[in-house]
């Protein structure tokens, strides 16, 4: 079973793991998830005569009574030594189940009175088994002193080590997370103590301690996987290896907000969100406005989410965030904008091995093209291209010479035919020129630079130990290289070709591993691969095929200096593809200078324009009419089918799904605030269909490849007219119709004459009152705040954290 459990000290307390006990045979994890025990029989957990010492460490929350008993049962014998872990788990409340670290002082004083009974009863329970059982308890870590308080009666008759009493849940939970790797080669003191500071800061105060004037004891060892090294079974309460997790909730299962990765990145826009930081870990108030901790030390918590590295490390004396948020701190700590400065080391590329480009060979059918046959089909697919010795393009996919383990994969995909991008961009990439490719959303690009890729791969020399990729591609948003990689999965599993996506907000060592292990492809966000590049986890030297993917987005999101610094560490002679679905003048400048002797193609027009597969309808209105209409439009056209709807701010994008969800529609928010893998779940749920309706920000404006997106909504409208226009591409791909509603106020009257154009051009009617407001500058419409119908509007934000967890009502 491949899964891995890492167990850390508990932050609030300095001590050394355990490296005086005999190392024993590793059993397999076993996820509990009945009451019974009649299906577990079977699994080998240790023989009970052999194992005599064993430690067992059982992580338990929630009414974990039946693990507790199964492990006890099956796994530990007379005198064996039980570690219970307890966990934090969610508290009820109006709006649902929530983690105590979403709530406020205040609410939790409300709310968690109740829970906290619970909690002292369940681990009274537990400890009165371990004594029926007559197993010696070595060492409790108890979530809270209260808890403690209540069973400090039964401490002398489990004649316990040690007992850990007040430590932040957040603390308890990163103990199951995968964000701190240890092993047994760290158990020396010191170097554990640096390898933990390496990885998350100095230790804090000392907090807690043993009872009766004891010793610290040692820390767990580590369990690394089934078959690994390791001394004691993990027994994961419901078999959640993300986090706590309550089963059946409908609630997604990562990490409770409070103990989330710390290690998050950088790689979107807007600034790290303002949090004081926490003992354990750093906070961050996100959508949540008053989630803090009691704590001001900070020794390594989140470092912000999208944006440059904040939030977390160091108060004003030089630490990496700054307690209030935003930047690295103060003193000798970097701004917000370090990366813009961000040098990298100066590469040498004297003596460099030459590699092979050049793949294609063009086949008979191609070849006995007239040049008139040429000129009508690129005219008939809208096809435009630049440059010298232009390749003819293909017609079909046997004559791009793709490998037979590609055209396999292409046939189960259900494609009959190269989108025209393909067609021309192909036998471009595959004779190893640099190429520029212009093409609207969701017109085949990613397949057009990938399958070359494969190409230019598999004709290199193997990686050998220590070497960087072959290919980099890099994305602006992590949406988008994740669905890069799932596409390079699909082809490259065929060809032995390893890939791996590299981007902020998900933990760093999954990703560290596989750039150590060796990976010929890599898909990043640009301030990731930074942090790897700066930590010397990988390195360039090997990358001869870079592609930029959504140039144009890179650019508006400020990536520029990283993008610079990333390719500063390529050798000159790669093979570059500059992919973008606009053409502005600062794109085309940077594309000047990194690319040579480039073929250019251009489907359609380098002018902005809508696709014509989706019809557009504009309706003018006043701010304070837009949720009326939202609600009045989902009742038009809800039928099942999914709906993406988009609000220019996080607050915004929150407010608007709280309300929704309140009035009985089945929306869920995604936006830069929101950490991986919720936004993953929230993509999740919006691909199947289970939950219809998605609000997002522009963070989910490129890249998001859903391909039946029945309507887009423009709640708010964006800030440029390239943002519309890809705004709306994410429904009508492949060819199919689509459906686009924007509203459109008095703010966004600058706009007016260049939509006009957009809609003049792709056959669409323009609407009356944006013609009046174009010639009217947009005076005759007022605006306002947002209002919901009749309830005055959402006024200030929320102290519970996330739209999402907001029950559905009724709908009126």
């Amino acid at each position: 079973m491949e899964k891995e459990a890492y167990y850390d000290e508990v932050e609030t307390l300095e001590f050394q793991p355990s490296c005086n006990k005999e190392s024993k045979v590793v059993p397999e994890i076993v996820e509990i998830e009945e009451e019974t025990d009649d299906e577990l029989k079977g699994v080998n957990c240790g023989s009970k005569e052999n194992d005599k010492n064993e430690d067992v460490y059982v992580a338990v929350g929630k009414d974990d009574v039946h693990v507790l008993k199964w492990v006890l049962a099956h796994v530990v014998v007379t005198g064996a030594r039980v570690n219970l872990i307890h966990v934090s788990h969610p508290i009820s409340t109006p709006v649902g189940r929530l983690w105590v670290g979403q709530l406020s002082p205040e609410q939790t004083k409300i709310f968690a009175t109740e829970e906290h009974n619970k909690r002292k009863n369940l681990l009274n329970k537990y400890i009165r088994l371990c004594l029926d059982n007559k197993v010696d308890v070595d060492t409790i870590l108890i979530e809270s002193s209260e808890t403690t308080k209540a069973i400090l009666n039964l401490i002398p008759l489990l004649n316990m080590t040690s007992l850990f009493m007040g430590t932040k849940h957040q603390n308890l939970a990163r103990n199951m997370s995968y964000n701190n790797h240890y092993d047994n080669r760290y158990s020396d003191p010191s170097s554990y103590r640096e390898r933990r500071s390496d990885f998350i800061g100095p230790p804090p105060a000392h907090v807690g301690g043993p009872v009766g004037g004891a010793p610290p004891p040692y820390a767990p060892p580590p369990y690394v996987g089934s078959g690994s090294s390791g001394s004691a079974p993990y027994v994961p309460p419901y078999g959640g290896s993300s986090g706590p997790h309550l089963p059946g909730s409908g609630y997604p299962p990562f990490e409770p907000p409070a103990s989330r990765n710390f290690d998050v990145g950088r790689d979107s826009r807007g600034p790290a969100p303002r949090g004081r930081g926490s003992v354990g870990g750093g906070s961050r108030s996100s959508d949540l406005g008053g989630r803090r901790s009691d704590y001001h030390h900070s020794n390594g918590g989140d470092r912000g989410f999208d944006g440059n590295r904040g939030g977390g490390r160091g108060f004003s004396s030089g630490g990496r965030g700054g307690g209030f948020g935003g930047g690295r701190g103060g003193g000798r700590g970097r701004g917000t904008d370090s990366l813009d400065f961000l040098s990298l080391p100066k590469q040498e590329f004297r003596n460099m091995v030459p590699f092979k480009k050049d793949f294609y060979i063009e086949s008979p059918s191609v070849r006995a093209m007239s040049e008139q046959e040429v000129m009508v089909y690129r005219a008939k697919r809208d096809i435009t291209v630049e440059g010298s010795d232009v390749p003819r393009p293909i017609r079909w996919f046997p004559e791009a010479g793709f490998p037979g383990y590609c055209l396999d994969v292409i046939a189960k995909l259900g494609f009959t035919e190269p989108t025209p991008i393909q067609s021309q961009g192909w036998p471009m990439a595959l004779k190893g020129r640099d190429l520029i490719g212009i093409a609207e959303t969701g017109s085949g690009k990613t397949l057009a630079y990938l399958l070359p890729a494969l190409v230019h791969v598999t004709a290199q020399p193997k990686l050998e130990y220590g070497d960087g990729p072959i290919v980099l591609v890099l994305a602006p948003t992590r949406e988008l290289a994740v669905q890069i990689q799932e596409e390079a999965l699909k082809f490259g599993s065929r060809a032995n070709v390893r890939s791996t996506c590299i981007y902020g907000g998900a933990p760093k060592g999954p990703q560290i591993r596989d750039l150590k292990r060796g990976v010929e492809i890599v898909i990043a966000t640009p301030g990731r691969l930074i942090d790897m590049l700066e930590a010397q986890h990988t390195n360039l030297k090997r990358v001869t095929y870079l592609v930029l993917d959504e140039a144009d987005r890179m650019l508006d999101m400020g990536f520029e200096p990283q993008i610079r610094n990333i390719v500063s560490q390529i050798r000159p002679d790669r093979q570059t593809l500059y992919w973008s679905a606009t053409w502005p003048r600062e794109v085309e400048t940077l594309a000047r200078q990194f690319l040579r002797n480039a073929y250019k193609v251009v489907i359609g027009s380098q002018d902005l324009k809508a696709n014509h597969s989706i019809r557009q309808v504009i309706e003018v209105m006043t701010d304070l009419e837009k949720y009326n209409r939202l609600i009045a439009l989902l009742k038009e056209i809800m039928d099942g089918s999914k709906i993406l709807i988009f609000v220019e701010t996080k607050k915004g994008c929150d407010q608007v799904t709280r309300q929704l969800r309140m009035d009985g529609w089945p929306a869920l928010a995604i936006h830069g605030d929101k950490d991986q893998s919720e936004r993953d779940w929230v993509l999740s749920e919006f691909k199947s269909g289970r939950s219809p309706v998605m609000t997002a920000t522009d963070v989910a404006a490129r890249g998001l490849d859903v391909k039946d997106i029945k309507c887009v909504i423009n709640y708010d409208f964006p800030t440029s007219l390239e943002d519309y226009i890809h705004r709306i591409g994410r429904t009508g791909r492949a060819g199919a119709k689509g459906m686009a509603y924007t509203f459109f106020t008095q703010s966004n009257a600058k706009f007016t004459r260049e939509l006009m154009k957009i809609l003049r051009e792709a056959g669409q009617a323009v609407p009356p009152a944006l013609s009046a407001m174009a010639h009217s500058g947009g005076s005759n419409f007022g605006g306002g705040n947002f209002r919901s119908r009749g309830r005055g509007g959402f006024g200030n934000r929320s102290q519970i954290s996330g739209s999402n967890t907001i029950p559905v009502g009724r709908r009126w």
